[in-house]
């Protein structure tokens, strides 16, 4: 009651259920399973309308247990069914709210526990391999229809309040790449880091420097934030 049916071809949802092929005499075979978020799902999600979910073939077996789990390459006898979108909104009413006005960006957080006096801050690097991966995987997932934010902060250091950032005079004239680029050599810390907040020394010094080595103007603050000692390694 938490998963598709083993049955039900859905376009090898992470939910469960298989991609089915109609072999054409009575069986049928599983060559999809577990790869994306079907359209079922992202109708569910509120991220598409009804109208962009197709009819879904479900397989009548009673001798096939629906809650298996999701198999490739599995041959099974049967008797093709069709369910359409029209058929579970019959059943179980429309998504609410609706796709115009669901909600499509997240916030998430990863909690990383330790021991008491072993965390070093280095654990942080495998974390944002970690969360960049899931906010790429997530937009592809919901065919770029859904946003997850996240920022890797250890609690102890979060400000409870940040405040609002101050409002940047306007410019007289049309941002230039000469402009930004010192703009950031110019914002750059003592110690070759940059730094937003404390939380993002890491992250921010790392773009810097990887944007600031494509300028042989900048080649000398460059050099200083790749070998900023925080930052461990420098970037690619």
């Amino acid at each position: 009651n938490s998963h598709w049916s083993f049955l039900l071809s859905t376009d090898a949802s992470l939910m469960y259920g298989n991609t089915w092929r109609d072999n054409g005499d009575g069986t049928f075979t599983s060559i999809k399973a577990r790869k994306y978020y079907s359209p079922l799902d992202l109708y569910l999600m509120g991220f598409i309308d009804k109208a962009q979910v197709p009819p879904m073939l479900l397989i009548e077996n009673p001798e096939i247990d629906p809650k298996r789990l999701s198999a490739i390459g599995i041959t099974i006898p049967g008797t093709a069914r069709y369910v359409t979108i029209d058929d579970i909104i019959g059943a179980e009413g429309e998504r609410v709210p609706g796709p115009a006005d669901s909600q499509k960006s997240f916030k998430t957080a990863f909690v990383f526990i330790t021991s008491p006096g072993t965390f070093t801050g280095s654990e942080l690097y495998g974390l944002e391999l970690v969360r960049s991966g899931w906010m790429t995987r997530y937009s592809i997932l919901t065919d770029g229809k859904g946003l997850v934010q996240v920022v890797p902060s250890p609690v102890g250091n979060i400000p409870s309040n940040p405040g609002v950032p101050p409002t940047p005079p306007p410019a007289t004239n049309p941002p230039g790449m000469d402009a930004g680029v010192a703009w950031l050599m110019s914002n750059q810390k003592s110690d070759g880091s940059w730094q937003n907040m404390a939380q993002t020394d890491v992250r921010d010094t790392a773009e810097a420097a990887a944007t600031l080595k494509n300028f042989a103007s900048a080649e000398v603050n460059y050099t200083a934030g790749f070998q900023w000692p925080a930052a461990g390694v420098g970037p690619d």
